[in-house]
């Protein structure tokens, strides 16, 4: 029991020193705009729910806890998939990233229906395929410093719902669950 509290403990750790290094970077991607963590807001909002918890109550149960794991790794693949985008289409030009967050989130949410199709049972090379020139649109125009045109979300819905038109479910996001995570504590 003992050691399992106390691995249980040291992913609140981790998760406190992580958020130390990465709340500024996450701070200025909220100050900025909002798009940038449109597809974690949830998953960040219940963290910092559930560690402020545990840090108060000095409590925690099974389930919460794997919901802080899968959520943290989930937010730690988000933050550093951003900083990749930014060190590398926008050659760390930070000014230059911020005011392009429209097709970042874009690009986050494309990575999000990737994820999802790739953890589908069924085998839909041709669905990934899609996606992944839709990506490659979205990246030459940030490369082009070319004009973002909102038609692109039309474009990607049509995409997301070619794709999933003949499923028997709908995709379901790792935020969209946070969300119901969040009413459920009822901290949103």
């Amino acid at each position: 029991m003992i050691k399992r509290l106390i691995n249980n403990e040291k992913i609140y750790h981790e998760f406190a020193s992580w958020k130390l290094e990465n709340d500024p970077f996450i701070k200025k991607l909220k100050k900025s705009s909002e798009k940038f963590i449109d597809t974690f807001n949830y998953v960040l909002m219940v963290l910092d729910y559930l560690y402020s918890k545990m840090v108060d109550e000095l409590s925690f149960n099974d389930e919460e806890i794997n919901i802080f794991k899968t959520g943290f790794l989930y937010v730690i693949e988000k933050v550093e998939y951003l900083k990749n985008i930014l060190d590398n289409q926008f050659n760390g030009n930070k000014d230059f990233f911020y005011s392009r967050a429209k097709e970042v989130s874009l690009i986050l949410l494309i990575k999000e229906f990737q994820s999802e199709i790739s953890n589908n049972e069924k085998n839909h090379k041709e669905s990934l395929e899609k996606l992944k020139k839709f990506e490659r649109k979205i990246i030459n125009i940030i490369e082009q410093n070319a004009v973002f045109s909102i038609k692109l979300y039309q474009e990607f819905d049509n995409i997301t719902f070619e794709i999933f038109s003949n499923e028997k479910d709908n995709p379901i996001l790792i935020n969209d669950i946070y969300y119901e995570i969040a009413e459920q504590y009822e901290i949103i």
